[in-house]
């Protein structure tokens, strides 16, 4: 079986449980739930967050595995948008490649087992350590035709729209501009004086696992892109930058930001 997973953190999480053979497990980061999704089955590189992902790589390996593999599992989470738009997506590529493949799924975003941060349930599979992951298997599904079906035109609606973001709303993914999830970044500011960017970053994160109003938006990667672009819209504006120490002892650029008031 084919151990299909959203990023090297997961990928690491099943390699060190040793249930798998490392060959069966691959990673299909995308980044899908910000930016441009238009006919990504034909894209080479997608640019988001100003990162270049190569694209056609992931689908090609992912072509070469199914040729040797007529079952898939697919791990993800409905908590997360990226990991559901991931999710989505993964599901409409196999379709297309092989109808005959069978799809296996783990939604570990609706596993009762609270984080170690206690925000509620575990976010992604990465949240989990390796010898967790043996368990997870007891919640596996097939996915029926009908489903695979479904699942597909809803990614299809989605790439039609083809929207600025893609966010969780009453448990699917809903088609909304960066209007959304800006007006959260600089009410959240709007609590400090002036702020490091990381910690703003942390608060938005903890805000999502606490109060579920970013629609399941909660990566690093992308507060950190909206918090540039608010910079250069004039909306935010840097106070000072300074050189820290970090946790492994290295030499980093933060940056101290504050609302720009009207």
């Amino acid at each position: 079986m084919l151990e299909i997973v959203n990023g090297m953190s997961e990928y690491g999480v099943l390699k060190r449980s040793k249930l798998f053979k490392e060959e069966n497990i691959i990673e299909m980061a995308l980044l899908l739930n910000v930016g441009s999704i238009k006919d990504l089955e034909n894209t080479e590189i997608k640019k988001t967050c100003d990162a270049l992902i190569d694209v056609k790589e992931k689908i090609e390996i992912l072509k070469d595995k199914l040729k040797c593999n007529n079952t898939v599992r697919i791990w993800f989470s409905s908590l997360d948008s990226e990991d559901y738009s991931f999710f989505l997506f993964t599901i409409y590529l196999i379709n297309e490649i092989n109808k005959e493949v069978k799809i296996n799924i783990i939604n570990v975003g609706t596993i009762p087992k609270n984080d170690k941060l206690k925000y509620g349930p575990y976010w992604s599979l990465g949240c989990f350590s390796p010898n967790e992951i043996k368990e997870l298997l007891q919640f596996e599904r097939t996915l029926t035709h009908e489903e695979i079906q479904i699942l597909s035109k809803e990614w299809l609606k989605l790439e039609s729209e083809n929207s600025d973001l893609r966010i969780i709303d009453n448990k699917k993914l809903k088609s909304v501009n960066y209007e959304f999830l800006d007006k959260t970044i600089l009410e959240e500011l709007s609590k400090y004086e002036e702020v490091d960017e990381i910690r703003l970053i942390v608060d938005l994160m903890i805000r999502e696992r606490e109060k579920h109003d970013l629609g399941g938006i909660n990566g690093e990667i992308i507060f950190s892109y909206r918090i540039n672009e608010l910079i250069k819209q004039n909306k935010i504006k840097i106070v000072r930058e300074r050189l820290s120490v970090n946790a492994i002892k290295e030499l980093e650029k933060r940056t101290v930001i504050k609302i720009v008031k009207e």
